[in-house]
């Protein structure tokens, strides 16, 4: 029997800490991680690490990163044994002096 293991990812692109408009987002089902993790990208670096966990599986990704006005958010979930999941953005709102970025795992249908 072959095992087929997917790690799930969402990143995001807000203007923050008011996003006026809706974030950037990409979603994928292969990444460069096994583990759950959360990245915040306030940096060029930060944003390179993040776009390299996320691999070849989404395109295109914005290179460069604008620092001043933009923060990177990657969601990823690990591995999980099918295919069929995904990750969704409940609510993205400022909070004292954070910005709170609720997600869920939406599980296939059994």
């Amino acid at each position: 029997m072959r095992v087929l293991f997917f790690t799930l990812f969402a990143l995001l692109l807000a203007a923050m800490p008011a996003a006026a408009d809706p974030p950037e987002q990409w979603t994928g089902q292969h990444a460069g991680t096994l583990e759950p993790r959360t990245i915040v990208a306030t940096t060029q670096e930060g944003w390179n690490e993040m776009v390299a966990l996320a691999g070849q599986s989404i395109r295109p990704l914005p290179t460069t990163f604008d620092a001043a006005h933009k923060t990177g958010i990657g969601v990823f979930l690990g591995q999980r044994n099918t295919g069929g999941h995904s990750i969704k953005i409940v609510s993205m709102a400022p909070a004292d002096d954070k910005f709170v970025v609720t997600v869920d795992e939406v599980q296939p249908d059994t």
